[in-house]
This record gives C-alpha cells, sequence and structure tokens, in this order.
C-alpha cells in the first residue's frame, strides 16, 4: 500500500498528493483544511463544524445546494464531509472518468464557498438538532464528558460541534472572515486515490489552490498548558443501562511507545477475544458490549474504555476493569496472547485501505494529524519490535488512579455512589503504585 505515493508543494504552500492503485476504477478526492477544534478559540467552538456544513449551500460557480450535490449523485458519486479535532475535510468517491467533475466542486466548495445569509438560521436549528443527539446518547456523552475532564479548558476536551452560546449569534460575514483566515493555502491538503494520474491531478487542483489566501497555520493550545484532569464526572438522567468510560491521557503519535500503545490497547479491548471483553461480557454477564481506544497526534494522545452495565452492577464491572489494569501491569502477557495480538493488527493494517475512499482518508488523516505518511508496512515493522516487557511497563506507566478519569452518565433511579463507584475501580488498581 501507499507504493505509488507521489507529493507535490505548490509555491503557496498547498500540498498535493496522490496514491495511485492499480485495478481500481473509482478515484476518491478530498480538499482538506487543517483547521479544526482544537484550534477554535473558546468563543468560536464549534465554528469550524458550522462552516463545513455552510459550505455545502453553495458556491462561487454554483450558488445553490442543489448545483452543487445533484451533479456528483447523477453519476454515482459518493461525498460527504467532516469536521474533527485537527482538520475539516470535504471529500467525494466518484468513477474515474469523473475525476475533473469532483475536484471542480470539491474546490470551488473548499475555496468559494457561498455562506448565504439566508440560510444560516436553518443549518444553526440543523446542528443544535445535531448537539441535542449527542447530548441525548448516553454512550456519547460519557465518552465526550471524559474528554473534557481530560482536558478542561482546553480546546481538546470541547465537542467539535460547539455549544448553543457559541453558535447562538454566529452569522454569514462571521464565517466568511473565519473562512478567510483559517482556510489558507499552508493549511490545505489535497489528495487522491485510485485511478489518479499525479500531473493531471495537480494540473485540476492548482486553479483553487492558489485561490486561497496564504494565511498561517493555526496553533493548538500546548497540552503542557492544560490543567490536570478531573477525576471525576457524573450526570443522572432517564435512561435503562449506565455508561462508563475509564480514560487517561497518553502522548503524541511519534512516541516510541506508541506500537506497544497498539498492543495493549488491542489485548485489553480490542476485540471479542479481548481481556475486558472475555472478563466482563463472557465470564460475568456484565455488559453487552465493551471496548478499548487508544489514539496519538502530533503533540498528545487519550486511551480509554468504555461499557454499558445494569445501573446495579457497575461497581462490579469497574472493579473488574481495575484489576485488569493491575494484572497487565504487573505480569507480562503470554507468547499465545502476545502473538496473536501482533498478528491480528497487522492484518488490520495491511487490509486498511483496500478501497480507494478508505486510502484516501487514511492519507489525510495521517498528513493533518501527524504530518507524514507511515505505510503499513512500517506501522508493521515497529509492531514487531515491540517486547512483553515495553507492554508491561507501558500499562504501569498509565494505570495509576492519579491518572485516570472516570465518566458515568447513571440512571435517575440508580442509588449507587459516583464516588464510591470510583473506589471500585481505584481498589483493582492500588496494586499498580
Amino acid at each position: 500500500m501507499f507504493e505509488n505515493l507521489k507529493s507535490t508543494t505548490l509555491p503557496n504552500g498547498t500540498r498535493i498528493v496522490t496514491s495511485a492503485m492499480p485495478g481500481v476504477n473509482s478515484v476518491s478526492v478530498c480538499f482538506s483544511a487543517g483547521m479544526g477544534s482544537h484550534f477554535e478559540k473558546k468563543s468560536e467552538a464549534g465554528w469550524s463544524h458550522f462552516l463545513e456544513h455552510m459550505a455545502f449551500k453553495g458556491s462561487r460557480k454554483r450558488p445553490t445546494r442543489v448545483e452543487i450535490v445533484r451533479p456528483l449523485e447523477r453519476i454515482g458519486g459518493e461525498y460527504n464531509a467532516f469536521t474533527g479535532n485537527v482538520s475539516t475535510c470535504f471529500f467525494a468517491r466518484i468513477p474515474a472518468g469523473e475525476l475533473g467533475l469532483a475536484v471542480d466542486i470539491l474546490g470551488d466548495m473548499f475555496a468559494n464557498p457561498a455562506i448565504p445569509e439566508t440560510e444560516i438560521e436553518k443549518e444553526r436549528a440543523v446542528i443544535l438538532e445535531e448537539i441535542k443527539e449527542r447530548h441525548d446518547s448516553a454512550p456519547m456523552f460519557a465518552v465526550q464528558s471524559a474528554i473534557g475532564a481530560l482536558w478542561p479548558d482546553n480546546p481538546r476536551g470541547r465537542p467539535v460541534a460547539g455549544f448553543p452560546e457559541t453558535l447562538a449569534d454566529v452569522d454569514a460575514e462571521a464565517l466568511r472572515g473565519f473562512h478567510r483566515v483559517w482556510y489558507s493555502s499552508r493549511g490545505a491538503i489535497v489528495v487522491a486515490a485510485g485511478k489518479v494520474d499525479h500531473e493531471n491531478f495537480v494540473d485540476l487542483v492548482r486553479p483553487f489552490a492558489e485561490a486561497l489566501p496564504t494565511g498561517r497555520a493555526p496553533i493548538g493550545v500546548p497540552v503542557s498548558r492544560a490543567k490536570p484532569q478531573r477525576p471525576l464526572v457524573f450526570d443522572f438522567r432517564p435512561a435503562k443501562q449506565a455508561s462508563a468510560v475509564v480514560a487517561c491521557r497518553t502522548f503524541r503519535y511519534e512516541d516510541p511507545r506508541t506500537p506497544a500503545m497498539a498492543l495493549l490497547t488491542h489485548i485489553l479491548g480490542g476485540g471479542m477475544d479481548s481481556r475486558l471483553f472475555s472478563t466482563i461480557r463472557e465470564n460475568n454477564g456484565l455488559a453487552y458490549s465493551v471496548s478499548a481506544r487508544s489514539f496519538g497526534d502530533r503533540d498528545s494522545g487519550m486511551f480509554r474504555v468504555s461499557a454499558g452495565f445494569d445501573a446495579s452492577r457497575v461497581a462490579q464491572g469497574l472493579s473488574i476493569c481495575g484489576r485488569e489494569f493491575r494484572k497487565i501491569a504487573k505480569q507480562p502477557v503470554g507468547t499465545r496472547e502476545f502473538k496473536d495480538a501482533k498478528a491480528s493488527l497487522a492484518g488490520t493494517l495491511l487490509l486498511a485501505g483496500e478501497t480507494s475512499l478508505e486510502q484516501m482518508l487514511c492519507i489525510e488523516d495521517m498528513l493533518q494529524k501527524i504530518g507524514f505518511v507511515e505505510t503499513p508496512e512500517q506501522a508493521v515493522a515497529k509492531l514487531k519490535a515491540v517486547t512483553k516487557e515495553d507492554i508491561r511497563s507501558l500499562a504501569a506507566d498509565l494505570f495509576r488512579p492519579e491518572d485516570l478519569t472516570l465518566s458515568l452518565v447513571l440512571p435517575d433511579d440508580c442509588k449507587a455512589d459516583p464516588e464510591k463507584l470510583r473506589e471500585a475501580l481505584v481498589h483493582g488498581l492500588d496494586a499498580v503504585r
């Protein structure tokens, strides 16, 4: 994978990257701005996401929503956009012969969004409903609460969609100004994967890239300035199940411990053969699902375990989670488990990116989050170098009571004391010290 990767940086700083994939008849393309929720001012929380929505309302060449979406749908195109922590991305997957059309539509949306004043109130209402939907989902709310508790008063802790109060007075002119500042050539990345010729793609993209202001790359609030995490956050609401998230800060992607972090995460909660799934669900029947996730970007990272429990059994589930943390921090993993985890992750890495859309999004994600493209082969080589002691040592460093945050969403009729629930988690962790 990525054996045909080519890159061109225009004089204004825009980076154009292609990955030719022999044997496919599609091409996927994206225009990505290096601006996301991590770089927003507190008063502008959610503006990147609002602007993403408004870009579909019209552009200089195609002043209405229908003129943007109908041509892509007529050719069977798959298209969408997303706002993340460090980027905002507009993308499409189309038949290879329609690349020019896709670039013309996406490029004009990206460089020249109309942002009509008449659409602002309608889209504000849509986004407020999106915020309510995420708030009403107990598992999603528990995850976001954990993120906010890990990075209080730091942009990393804010939801990507922002808050009703930061979106209340946004108007078209404010979003146009936001676009002029942050959709700059220095932060822009344009990627295509599939049946694509690099030089032709550069020629197609160049007019839109050159229309971008030079601007400046956004700078986030350094993680080192973030306050210590809050150890416990909780909410009571009408619900039939308790949602729990155990989380901690980790480290940037380029940290040499990243491959060990991937293996640790997989062993604990990466699938139905993982330790937490086996002990919490299969052996004790405490949860329908339990999983672990981790990530790292240019300057920080996060590890989390998520599960849903019957309200009367939360303490038992958290106690088991603590014991599994303690076990992996005290005892090296078994040989078979160790080999199986490496093989499973290696297979996942090698299978990822088999479609043009997956590969394009993978390239965009790596370029915006870590600044370079790591091939699956390079990642697998790093996994192979990890030792059992690397995993044990990392677990001992991470799983300390003072470094963990517990986020809970509990049913209104739950009698459990959240402080006691955290104590159940900590009780299993005490031996890690």
